[in-house]
């Protein structure tokens, strides 16, 4: 929990980029990211990954606390922004 906040403390500081906060995020985050971006669900997240929706669940919430996000069109904003995500694959 200390660890947590201390990350979000650290990468929400004007020091630090949003590049910086996506950059910490672990290959399975990306995959989440990806993945919700795109629209799927806790669900289907869960069954491509082999998860259980919980878990997708943490996954996504680490995601948007590590980033700063609210709702999931910043989360889609920022995956094309970033080339993450290609409008054709919507």
């Amino acid at each position: 929990l200390v660890t947590r906040m201390v990350n979000t403390y650290v990468l929400r500081s004007p020091e630090h980029s949003l590049e910086d906060a996506y950059d910490t995020l672990t290959d399975r985050e990306h995959e989440v990211l990806l993945l919700a971006a795109v629209g799927h669900t806790n669900r289907e997240i869960a069954r491509a990954l082999h998860l259980s929706e919980q878990t997708v669940h943490n996954y996504r919430a680490t995601v948007m606390e590590k980033l700063g996000f609210h709702d999931r069109v910043e989360l889609l904003k920022f995956a094309i922004r970033r080339g993450v995500l290609n409008v054709a694959d919507l």
